[in-house]
């Protein structure tokens, strides 16, 4: 996980503004602040979900060590989880792009 984290991260930082669109516009701009600001916000809200109703042992894998302490527990439906299924992927894992 942690090896997955810090490539991502490496990769948008060492390739910014690749891609070939027009970023004077005032159009893109704003789109990309839109862009940074919901993505930080759900990234954020996904941080905050995890420390809150997850944990971050299990985070890091403790449910496939001690499987028998997590089936009593059942799925976590709290916080942006209830709303979104894996956000930990699909948002807390995408802040590492937004250094690129």
């Amino acid at each position: 996980l942690n090896a997955r984290m810090a490539s991502t991260f490496l990769i948008a930082k060492s390739t910014p503004n690749s891609l070939r669109i027009n970023m004077e516009s005032r159009v893109f701009q704003w789109g990309r602040r839109l862009l940074i600001g919901a993505t930080f916000s759900l990234s954020t809200y996904t941080v905050y979900s995890v420390a809150r109703y997850f944990g971050f042992n299990a985070l890091c894998g403790e449910d496939h060590f001690f499987p028998k302490k997590y089936i009593k527990m059942g799925m976590c439906r709290q916080g942006i989880f209830k709303y979104v299924d894996n956000a930990l992927y699909k948002f807390g894992l995408t802040a590492l792009y937004l250094p690129g």
